[in-house]
């Protein structure tokens, strides 16, 4: 007679984060948090702010839980939670988590190094010192991109040889042929037949380089007279930002839409998605824009260059107005090389989908809990 099988008990797995606002590194958190087996996996989302993001907990099926227990409440959350791994993203959650871990039974932590400017211009800010010193009390560590993988072992070669590097996956399902959208969000925001539409999605923040689109769009506008531009997104550099629009005389050609929980009718009136960043970990954004079929340009910076297959995906950009400003006009003038790259999109988009993210974040999982061999460094890639 055969013995009747014993259950598999599910592992806990706690996503810890600074906060669930708007920015890629929770966008990834959250598709990662909701993209594991259930059947394996119970996770937990565990964010440090005290008050809700709004909106962004409805980004999570409903079997996943918000924790909010704040920095000082960590610690007796880990205890009672009692998780098998616990993962954090970004610098100021993995050091909550490394001090915490001592008196919750020392769970083992997986942390995810989303931005390259910890490692470069932040590097020495007491943060990030703080954070290098949690990193190494963790049992793996993944970048984002090769670009933070490399910037990590320039700062630290120990912490870089225990670096892996996974990139940000996506549920691209979404964002296939979005061209019906087109007309309809056009003709709503008001552009005019013959308008070439500039848009970007981004946090409002210095590293974005959105006062370099719009200085190249300021210079090329006696180039390309139908420019006009759409950024999609919030942040602190938006009254800047506006500032600078009236100043260069744009006012009545760049429109402000705020953060927008679905971006798909934006994206979809973009003749251009323009990523101008002086710093970017990976670009999950560009990724979207790809999956839509929207023809990208992006800054030669950080992980831009892997998303566009080093120029084969969309045209790369030095991060200076005046690279910035003939990109425009030669994007604006080429409408081959606009159909070319919208039709390559969508087949790049693919190999950054959240179905591979999830099969190689489970391995990174199963060989910290030794239920599995080491990932190997290309694996994880």
């Amino acid at each position: 007679m055969t013995p009747p099988l014993t259950p598999v008990r599910r592992r806990r797995l706690a996503i810890v984060l600074n906060d669930l606002g708007a920015g890629g590194a929770q966008r990834a958190a959250l598709e990662q948090a909701a993209c594991l087996d259930p059947a394996v996996w119970e996770v937990e989302v565990v964010s440090l702010e005290l008050k809700a993001s709004e909106g962004w907990d409805t980004r999570l099926p409903s079997r996943i839980p918000v924790r909010r227990p704040g920095v000082l409440g960590l610690a007796a959350w880990l205890r009672a939670f009692a998780p098998d791994l616990v993962h954090a993203h970004l610098a100021r959650a993995t050091i909550a988590c490394a001090l915490a871990a001592p008196f919750a039974g020392h769970p083992p932590i997986v942390a995810t190094c989303h931005n390259l400017s910890d490692w470069q211009e932040r590097r020495r800010h007491p943060v990030r010192v703080l954070a290098r010193w949690a990193l190494h009390r963790c049992a793996r560590v993944i970048a984002v991109s090769d670009a933070v993988r490399e910037a990590i072992a320039t700062q630290d070669p120990a912490l870089g040889r225990r670096t892996v590097v996974l990139r940000n996956g996506a549920d691209l399902s979404g964002y296939r042929d979005l061209s019906g959208m087109r007309d309809a969000t056009r003709q709503v925001l008001g552009y005019r037949p013959g308008t070439f539409v500039v848009g970007a999605v981004a946090r409002l923040d210095p590293r974005k380089g959105l006062d370099v689109l719009l200085e190249a769009v300021s210079e090329a506008l006696h180039r390309v007279p139908g420019i006009e531009v759409l950024i999609v997104g919030d942040g602190a550099e938006r009254a800047r930002l506006i500032e600078q629009s009236q100043a260069l005389g744009l006012h009545t050609r760049v429109r402000f839409v705020g953060e927008q929980s679905d971006v798909r009718p934006y994206l979809a009136a973009f003749d251009l998605f323009a990523a101008p960043s002086r710093s970017e970990g990976l670009g999950i954004a560009l990724v979207e824009a790809l999956a839509a079929g929207v023809p990208v340009a992006g800054s030669r910076v950080g992980g831009i260059p892997e998303v566009l297959a080093d120029g084969a995906s969309g045209w790369l950009v030095e991060p200076t107005v005046s690279a910035w400003t003939e990109a425009l006009v030669r994007a604006a003038r080429d409408s081959a090389a606009r159909a070319t790259f919208a039709a390559e999109g969508p087949r790049r988009a693919e190999t950054f989908s959240i179905a591979g993210t999830r099969e190689a974040l489970a391995s990174i999982y199963r060989e910290v809990l030794g239920e599995a061999r080491p990932c190997t460094r290309a694996e994880a890639a």
